[in-house]
């Protein structure tokens, strides 16, 4: 069994787990809710003990990209755990740049490094690199 992380945006952030089987069926497991956004993006990361996460990028309703850590338990249930403010944005995509989970990885270290490209307040790129501490 795997689990699907699905996206679903409508002025109000939605994240919800479902779990695919083997003979097709999908059954919907959780929903955890982000608030008012304009804009968002996703990637899977790891922390140091080896947990899954849901990293979201969103433009919140202040306009400011914020960072949210959503863990995935085992189950399905997702568990909002953190959340950092980088300023105003207004477009912005975060990436996992490596993982030590990824056996093609390069990165000794137990965790993920993540990259979010955004257009800040003056318009410009600007890139950042967060890791789970």
């Amino acid at each position: 069994m795997s689990k699907l992380i699905r996206k679903a945006t409508a002025h109000a952030g939605k994240i919800i787990s479902w779990r695919t089987h083997s003979n097709g069926t999908i059954d919907r497991l959780d929903t955890a809710l982000a608030g008012s956004i304009s804009a968002v993006s996703s990637a899977l990361s790891f922390d140091a003990s080896g947990a899954q996460f849901l990293t979201t990028a969103i433009r919140n309703g202040s306009q400011n990209l914020e960072l949210i850590d959503w863990k995935v338990h085992g189950n399905g249930v997702l568990q909002r755990t953190s959340s950092v403010d980088a300023g105003s944005v207004s477009l912005a995509r975060v990436r996992s740049a490596w993982n030590s989970q990824n056996p093609g990885a390069v990165n000794p270290a137990p965790h993920t490094v993540l990259i979010s490209a955004q257009r800040n307040g003056s318009s410009e790129l600007e890139l950042i690199s967060w890791t789970r501490g």
